[in-house]
């Protein structure tokens, strides 16, 4: 009864493999020749793994059909047919397969698209004739299909099996029960009434990658992508105009988390050496936490793994491994094969089992973000101990990928193109590299921000239901709620899209600061400028503990209190590391090479990515930055023939386009002074 099963999966995964050697395909970043040969080895043994659980899958998969046709032969005393069992087991992975297939289509059609090898446009006319009814009725008739027969024949057979054949044939549906409930439910926790009430107030900070302020409806948007979070900033402190110093994502947490501008921590890139990240002495908002008594946990997708690379003080880590490591790419395989595993681990048993597909980028976490955050709230609130939660979902990075029906909720009804459930060309290395350079109209700009629109309505919602847990376990009135991102995205407001390639918008700088804190409950809003370095000392004064020395940033609390006092701050915004040259730079602004020859491993056996040493100066003296003090603002651009410097006076000059700076010498150096070296 198990030997057709297996042989089915073996010949199945095999065409797997080979189509997916004869396809292939690797996420992340290109990497010269020479250092891929270093992981042929890897290579090979993480082709091997995927085919190991690729043959699992398939065995159960192939075991319903196959053990039919057994039962059927056994039950009318014929000789079990191999071929009639290995019919039926391919039947069986057939339409199992195809059901996954249908359902992440048509609910989270993000896990598709990330890993198909062919244009999206072929799903529209399947996604067109699907609907729950529909695939609720498959759900039935599959059942029926497996069940009825099944059931029938163990009738039959049962009186003449010994008891050990019995057991198992009983007991093999019952594991398949337990295996589907258990791997396709997204597990809620039940608050608890009688939580924690500690002297010192919790913290939950909520924070989505690349969420534009601008975007969100009580930062001025049209569309209603965040009726709660818009209620949230009605009852607190709205910071209007917050700023990160850098538009990239490890960068711009780690000052977050430290309250330092990149020049003074020195993380500057995604691209840090592991040994290098480890031995950052990183005075944080977590560790200062941790040693005031406090319980600290991030949690966080394929967006948030730098919270594991660098110690930011958090005792309690739920988030993947190091996404800019080589031997974690090479793990998550080439398409074809990781679109099939895919359907069946994007839930928790994929978790454990193969977490580099489950938390493949792209690929939407936010449901199973959320459901953790308040697994996590209800464990805490068991102790007397006051909790620091900080979750991090990539709901609104790009390719905006996000599950029905918000995919859908604001896009054109009509609208059939390549982006139709995420951002289009995003599925390989070469697709993103390439895209940097592709000017608006290589994108379906209406539709790419109906997605993104839409993903942020996902986040809204699930903050709501996170912020909700809060409030049925008695907590909100002693938690400090704190919602932020890391950057916002350029959408072609100036020829280009992305975050950090471009000083001439401050789209990729501004980010929502929303604060809801006890014992402030009088709404407050605040237009003049702060910076995200001010977001650490602003919580810790809000505990009451005195921040530490050596940072950049400053208290926000004067601000939320008596609506004033910010000492006219100054902001500093310096471009990330380019994936290519951007298209609408000059063509004497200084340069250095593409990803694929700045990029090293020093570490062969960590496998960490990092920039070559060779290279750090160039990729430093090559960042636009701009100072933005009071009514001026400073925009640097480093030339072959030295830096170019334009001032504006924002009062007079709202658009940037007449440069002052010959005429005003003395600002200039004043708001040079201003920069941390």
């Amino acid at each position: 009864m198990l030997f057709a099963p297996f042989i089915c999966a073996l010949i199945f995964a095999t065409a797997v493999i080979m189509r997916s050697l004869s396809n292939f395909s690797r996420t992340g970043p290109q990497i010269q020749e020479e250092i891929r040969k270093s992981y042929s080895a890897y290579t090979v043994y993480a082709l091997g793994r995927l085919y190991f659980w690729c043959v699992a899958f398939s065995f159960f998969l192939a075991m319903p059909g196959s053990s039919i046709v057994f039962l059927y032969c056994k039950s009318t005393s014929l000789t079990p047919s191999l071929a009639a069992q290995l019919l039926f087991g391919f039947i069986s992975i057939g339409l199992l397969t195809s059901r996954q297939f249908m359902h992440h289509l048509f609910n989270n059609p993000g896990v598709i698209v990330s890993s198909i090898n062919f244009d999206p446009i072929r799903l529209h006319a399947l996604f067109r004739n699907i609907s729950k009814a529909k695939l609720d009725f498959l759900d039935a008739f599959l059942g029926m299909l497996f069940v009825t027969p099944y059931a029938y024949f163990i009738v039959i057979v049962f009186p003449d099996n010994h008891l050990l054949d019995n057991i198992f044939l009983i007991g093999l549906p019952v594991i398949y029960w337990l295996a589907i409930i258990s791997s396709s439910l997204v597990r809620e926790p039940k608050p608890l009434r009688d939580s924690n009430h500690t002297r010192q107030p919790n913290i939950l900070m909520i924070g989505s990658d690349t969420l534009r302020a601008d975007h969100l409806g009580s930062y001025g948007y049209s569309r209603n992508t965040t009726p709660f979070i818009d209620t949230l900033a009605s009852k607190g402190a709205i910071f209007k105009h917050c700023y990160v110093p850098l538009a990239r994502t490890a960068p711009s947490l780690i000052s977050i988390f430290t309250g330092c501008w990149p020049n003074r921590h020195k993380v500057k890139t995604n691209y840090t050496a592991l040994d290098v990240a480890r031995s950052l002495k990183l005075n944080s908002l977590g560790s200062i936490l941790c040693e005031n008594g406090y319980q600290t946990s991030v949690i966080s997708d394929w967006s948030g793994a730098d919270f594991g690379k660098f110690n930011l003080g958090f005792q309690h880590l739920d988030l993947p491994d190091d996404q800019w490591n080589l031997k974690y790419l090479i793990r998550q395989g080439p398409k074809d094969i990781r679109l099939l595993l895919s359907l069946f681990c994007h839930n928790r048993l994929g978790k454990v089992i193969l977490p580099e597909l489950y938390y493949l980028a792209g690929v939407p976490l936010t449901k199973h973000l959320g459901a953790q955050a308040r697994r996590q709230v209800k464990a805490f609130s068991n102790s007397e101990k006051p909790f620091f939660i900080n979750v991090f979902m990539g709901t609104t990075h790009p390719p905006f990928s996000s599950n029905a029906p918000y995919f859908s909720m604001y896009a054109d009804r009509q609208y059939d193109g390549k982006s139709k459930f995420c951002m289009s060309r995003l599925t390989t290395p070469e697709e993103i590299i390439e895209s940097q350079r592709e000017p608006k109209e290589a994108f379906d700009l209406d539709q790419v921000i109906a997605l993104y629109d839409g993903a942020i309505r996902q986040f809204d919602d699930e903050t709501a239901k996170i912020v909700g847990f809060l409030e049925q376990s008695n907590l909100i009135d002693n938690t400090i709620i704190l919602l932020y991102s890391d950057h916002g995205i350029d959408l072609f407001e100036y020829d280009t899209w992305g975050q950090g390639n471009s000083i001439a918008s401050k789209a990729g700088a501004h980010i929502p600061l929303i604060i809801s804190a006890p014992g402030h409950t009088e709404p407050v809003k605040i237009d003049k400028k702060v910076r995200s370095i001010d977001i650490m000392p602003t919580l810790l004064d809000l505990c009451g503990i005195p921040a530490p020395g050596g940072i950049d940033g400053v208290s926000l609390l004067p601000a939320m209190t008596s609506g004033d006092t910010l000492d006219n701050l100054p902001v500093i915004y310096e471009t990330g590391l380019w994936l290519v040259k951007p298209p609408m730079q000059r063509a004497d602004h200084l340069n250095y090479p593409d990803l694929l020859h700045l990029l090293d491993i020093p570490d062969k056996a960590a496998g960490t990515l990092a920039i070559k040493s060779m290279y750090a100066r160039a990729v430093e003296d090559a960042r636009d930055y701009f100072i933005w003090k009071g009514n001026w603002m400073l925009k640097c651009y480093p030339l072959t023939t030295g830096t170019e410097q334009h001032l504006f006076n924002l009062n007079e000059d709202p658009d940037c386009s007449v440069n002052i700076a010959a005429e005003h010498p003395d600002i200039v150096t004043a708001l040079l002074a201003l920069r941390v070296c």
